[in-house]
């Protein structure tokens, strides 16, 4: 994707998706935005869903239409490889 200068949604739409461990690596941590609109909760959780991962905490608001999202789990209980490219994917393609 090219950003164009007056696309004011360009960066947003980008989008960052950052993947961090947490708690001496017993939890990890998903953050990312895109363009606020429907469905995107339900995508990016399906995610988790689909790799058998039980979500420890969210955080989630919207500010001049675009989306910011955290997701925090357990990673004694599962493996996160490809989670964030799989929500990237999601995100870019979708939405």
């Amino acid at each position: 994707m090219v950003c164009n200068s007056s696309d004011p949604y360009c960066v947003s739409r980008v989008l960052y998706v950052l993947l961090f461990l947490l708690d001496n690596m017993s939890q990890a941590s998903l953050t990312f935005s895109c363009k606020d609109t429907l469905g995107i909760i339900h995508a990016v959780t399906g995610v988790f869903a689909k790799q058998g991962i039980t979500i420890a905490d969210s955080q989630t608001h919207t500010e001049g239409g675009v989306f910011f999202a955290r997701y925090v789990w357990e990673t004694d209980k599962c493996s996160f490889d490809g989670i964030d490219s799989d929500i990237a994917e999601i995100l870019k393609t979708q939405f």
